[in-house]
């Protein structure tokens, strides 16, 4: 089995080798088009590890977003990506250094193996990190909050999840078994 596996209730289940994360919409929001203020982007002062804008807007993380890449970076043998069409690189890696995310203080950014952020297509962000890390399409798991996005992704033959309230708990788990049960019958 090429996928790497997780355990449940004492039995291997199949895990995406590579999760691949939209930002805009799937991890955060407001989309980074949408800040008028933009950089340089400071700590929100609540202590919540969120980001303000030069202005003052927030970046919220959505649902679980937290949580889901504290958890993925702990966990040795997940490998994971940013896939991000923006006109503002430099913010997205910004607020991506400067949002907190776990207990450890350990930032946004350094939760991820890879990153494709720039403008272009979905189509050729997954395969920039198809190429940079090894990783066969099909072991991979993307997510995204534009269903366009997600059918021109599993075209390459990438698992893809469409996220429409963002990052989820139920989006989550759902998506964990449904690329088990998928891999599993292949």
């Amino acid at each position: 089995m090429s996928s790497g596996a997780g355990e449940e209730n004492g039995r291997q289940v199949p895990r995406p080798r590579l999760f691949v994360f939209d930002l805009d919409g799937t991890l955060w929001r407001p989309e980074m088009y949408e800040l008028y203020g933009g950089s340089p982007f400071r700590a929100a002062p609540d202590g919540s590890g969120e980001v303000l804008d030069c202005q003052g807007t927030r970046v919220r993380l959505l649902g679980e977003s937290k949580r889901i890449l504290a958890t993925l970076a702990e966990a040795p043998d997940d490998q994971v990506a940013i896939a991000s069409r923006t006109d503002e690189p430099s913010w997205a890696r910004e607020v991506m250094d400067k949002t907190i995310v776990g207990t450890s203080g350990r930032n946004m950014r350094s939760c991820f193996d890879f990153e494709a952020i720039a403008k272009g297509s979905k189509r050729e962000h997954l395969t920039q990190l198809h190429h940079q890390s090894g990783v066969a399409f099909s072991d991979m798991i993307f997510y995204d909050n534009e269903y366009h996005n997600v059918r021109t992704v599993e075209e390459l033959g990438v698992f893809s999840v469409y996220t429409p309230d963002g990052m989820t708990d139920k989006v989550w788990k759902q998506s964990l078994e449904q690329f088990a049960a998928t891999y599993t019958r292949r």
